[in-house]
């Protein structure tokens, strides 16, 4: 588990220390843990989430419809993943929050690593 932003951690992982270390029997198959405060993916009321991650070998992985953590160039984005209609080699990545945050479209040359999200538990203001 990683305390640190998610983009802090993501961006140098081989350097980054964990926090500790969980042992979570119903999220099996994520690699790591990482804090999110982006505000693309979650509602009004979440103040941050943790992202439960599995680094994919490959964007031959990535499925529509899932949710994914994108290092692109030196910039991390969460969001999920759709189709390009006639594009087999373009994702449009969708925020949940579409009237703030716009789709994106890449290309999968431009990913430099993907993470599959896994599960996400959402950490709610009190």
């Amino acid at each position: 588990f990683y305390r640190d932003r998610m983009e802090v951690v993501l961006l140098d992982l081989d350097n980054a220390q964990p926090y500790g270390y969980f042992d979570v029997p119903y999220v099996t198959g994520s690699d790591f843990i990482v804090r999110s405060f982006a505000r693309p993916m979650v509602d009004t009321v979440t103040v941050a989430t943790d992202l439960f991650l599995k680094r994919l070998s490959s964007t031959d992985e990535i499925v529509q419809g899932n949710e994914y953590v994108f290092k692109i160039d030196e910039s991390i984005l969460w969001r999920r993943v759709r189709c390009v209609k006639g594009s087999p080699t373009k994702w449009r990545l969708v925020a949940r929050n579409r009237e703030e945050y716009p789709d994106i479209v890449i290309d999968n040359s431009s990913i430099d690593i993907v993470w599959r999200v896994i599960s996400r538990v959402a950490i709610l203001e009190s």
